[in-house]
């Protein structure tokens, strides 16, 4: 896990959101420049994989990127196929997920509970508070963000300035909605 220092700068000018409307298609997606776009794009598949990794997951159909800073992370949304076994039948529900993630720790959580990329975005920071707050005793609860970290107090440090980062540099670029 890295943390974020001065020589991150040169990303934060670079924060793409899309105005207006919220999200465009990942196949479309645009940063700043060339760099950015192929960091931005390489953050997409690996959001893409992530959500992959869960043996709930489906079919990914329609695939949104809705901002970030290349290199360092991005927020899409993913309109997903979830699949359960229950009683011996397979069940199927189609849901859309937010996946946030790059450099920061990956998590997902559902549309219904942030429907904005603001919401979402800060409902990641406080997810991520409330894991360092735990992590500093060591145990995370099943109710905190699950992220692949462990909960030691030198890691709490670092997602704390991942926190401070998110709510200093990334928030502010989106529009509370």
């Amino acid at each position: 896990m890295t943390s974020h220092s001065k020589k991150d700068s040169r990303s934060f000018s670079r924060i793409t959101t899309n105005p207006g409307k919220h999200f465009s298609p990942i196949a479309a997606l645009q940063g700043e420049d060339n760099e950015d776009t192929q960091l931005l794009r390489e953050t997409a598949i690996a959001a893409v994989s992530f959500l992959r990794s869960f043996g709930w997951c489906g079919e990914i159909g329609e695939q949104y990127y809705a901002g970030g800073v290349g290199g360092i992370v991005g927020l899409f949304l993913f309109h997903v196929t979830l699949v359960f076994e229950k009683n011996d039948k397979v069940i199927s529900v189609n849901e859309w997920l937010w996946v946030i993630g790059g450099e920061l720790p990956w998590a997902y959580m559902g549309y219904d509970l942030a429907p904005s990329p603001y919401q979402a975005i800060d409902r990641y920071a406080d997810g991520l508070s409330t894991w360092a707050g735990e992590a500093d005793w060591g145990v995370i609860s099943e109710d905190a963000i699950q992220i692949e970290c462990l909960p030691t107090g030198d890691n709490a440090r670092i997602i704390r300035r991942h926190v401070d980062f998110l709510r200093s540099y990334i928030l502010p670029r989106f529009e509370p909605v």
